[in-house]
């Protein structure tokens, strides 16, 4: 320690200690913002997995209302807006099971990022 420095050195240091201690803060936020990104994006995978299979069995169910709707309008028993509106149904649901496996991928792919894979 140099004593003609004027206690600049301890200045220094305690400046030093002072910039360690703030990028160490700053490295257990980033740690705990990935932690936390990660548990909301897990939460968000289970449930679009949940939302798919049961849009998967309402997708299965527009297309048989739609099958016996085109049976019945062959037979006469339907008219062209019976039928028009079971294909709306059907576009609909089809529709929504599209867009969930496009959330769940892009959730998946995005927790994927985070883990480096």
């Amino acid at each position: 320690m140099n004593l003609f420095d004027g206690l600049e050195s301890q200045r220094e240091a305690s400046a030093r200690r002072a910039l360690a201690i703030g990028a160490e803060a700053k490295a257990q936020y980033a740690a705990l913002s990935i932690d936390a990104t990660v548990h909301e994006l897990k939460h968000d995978l289970k449930l679009l997995h949940e939302l798919l299979h049961d849009a998967e069995s309402s997708a299965v169910q527009s297309r048989d209302f739609l099958k016996l709707t085109l049976d019945e309008y062959g037979r006469g028993a339907k008219n062209g807006p019976d039928v028009l509106e079971a294909a709306k149904k059907n576009v609909e649901f089809e529709r929504r099971l599209f867009e969930l496996f496009r959330d769940y991928y892009i959730t998946r792919s995005e927790l994927l990022a985070l883990h480096g894979k």
